[in-house]
């Protein structure tokens, strides 16, 4: 997960690997080239998670060829035959590993948008639905079309744009027949810069928060497939990342143990960015306006452990326990306090750092056995220790300054 600069003794590797491959006589063409925790596991996910599928095309046109793109395609195709090879598995079941590229998630069918796409299909309208709804994009790293028979092949497709069009689809299979019709943008790029341009957007479009397109960047995935490990673990709380919007929906999942992009952000900044003040307030701001979170360089053990830190307050909040109700207007400040109260120091790693990983562990640890609660009493005393903010107060820099300051003093006692 480092950063690779091109340190000679690593490139003297290189070059004595090349030369022991050439000198095997094996291989026709060789290339070594350093990869990194994110090339690994995009080249694993191509091999696990390959999935490929033929839809037949009532017709289309071509687009002509743009850099990063090679080739792409607008087409017509019938809505059900779209659910059956597109969207749909061998069962019947929606696909949801296909929509990971896009922003949000189903928002369900009472949302107005979707109420309005089932009210097409159940018109007369619906002979009308390829000129009404604004259709579906796809891209994938590898398509082909049988100009011929008018067959399209994909490989590796995601369903970048189109999720809420295609779910109500789904719920509507049964109703829908040869007459209802779905515009399909086919797109094949490699280029993941190239992708992630195409799905902004195309949501630009609709009605999209800024942030949303955090759940895009490569270091989101990242967070959300570590919170996904550590739910492996039997000693701790499940929480999760819910990247993408209304990505749990429907999944008999606790509301406290999920933490969206903007309740992961107000964590993270207010435990390793020290900025509480930020969180209470200005959380929105700090995600459109600056890199602060999500940056590639962080260790995603930390948006865990700040997650974790803040959920295990919130119980107590919660529970009503240890007067923690009285400090909720003051939890995102809590949360900074709890790791210095552990390390007896006020002293917050970078969150990029070597030094991160154990610095989280030793964290959670205390957080897994009733040692928390004493802690956060701790944290509640170094707040008590001074004068309480007023609400305009707690949103303010000056304040949290302060709170360091007499963190410093009650732990230097």
């Amino acid at each position: 997960s480092g950063v690779y600069n091109n340190e000679r003794e690593i490139a003297a590797s290189f070059k004595i690997l090349n030369k022991t491959c050439e000198n095997a006589d094996i291989f026709n063409d060789i290339e070594v080239f350093p990869m990194g925790r994110k090339e690994l596991m995009k080249l694993w996910s191509s091999i696990s998670d390959k999935n490929e599928a033929s839809i037949q095309l009532i017709d289309y046109i071509g687009i002509n060829e743009m850099p990063g793109i090679p080739q792409a395609y607008i087409s017509i195709v019938k809505a059900k035959e779209f659910l059956e090879k597109i969207a749909m598995d061998d069962e019947g079941n929606i696909r949801e590993e296909v929509f990971d590229e896009n922003v949000r998630a189903f928002l369900g069918g009472d949302n107005p948008v979707n109420k309005d796409i089932a009210k097409t299909l159940h018109s007369e309208k619906s002979k009308q639905f390829a000129v009404l709804n604004n259709g579906v994009t796809i891209i994938a790293p590898e398509i082909a079309i049988q100009s011929n028979t008018k067959v399209m092949h994909l490989t590796n497709y995601q369903i970048i744009n189109g999720c809420q069009t295609t779910n109500t689809l789904y719920e509507h299979y049964a109703d829908l027949n040869d007459n209802v019709e779905l515009v399909v943008k086919f797109i094949e790029s490699q280029d993941t810069d190239v992708a992630i341009e195409i799905v902004t957007a195309t949501n630009n479009q609709s009605a999209v928060e800024n942030e949303a397109f955090y759940a895009l960047r490569e270091k989101a995935r990242l967070i959300q497939k570590f919170f996904d490990i550590q739910r492996n673990d039997e000693a701790k709380e499940k929480l999760f990342f819910e990247r993408r919007e209304n990505e749990y929906r429907n999944k008999s999942i606790q509301t406290t143990k999920i933490y969206d992009i903007k309740e992961l952000a107000r964590c993270f900044i207010s435990v390793f960015k020290l900025r509480p003040h930020d969180a209470s307030r200005y959380v929105k701001k700090v995600l459109n306006t600056s890199d602060i979170v999500f940056d590639d360089k962080d260790n995603e053990c930390a948006y865990h452990c700040a997650a974790y830190i803040c959920y295990k307050f919130n119980t107590l909040i919660n529970g009503r326990k240890n007067d923690a109700p009285k400090y909720n207007r003051l939890r995102w400040h809590i949360a900074m306090l709890y790791p210095w109260v552990v390390f007896g120091k006020v002293e917050t790693p970078d969150p990029s750092s070597k030094k991160i990983t154990a610095y989280c562990d030793k964290v959670l640890k205390t957080l897994l056995n009733e040692e928390y609660i004493e802690n956060f009493k701790t944290c509640q005393r170094i707040i008590d220790s001074i004068e309480m903010p007023t609400d305009d107060q707690i949103k303010r820099g000056k304040y949290t300054s302060e709170l360091k300051e007499a963190a410093e003093k009650f732990l230097n006692k």
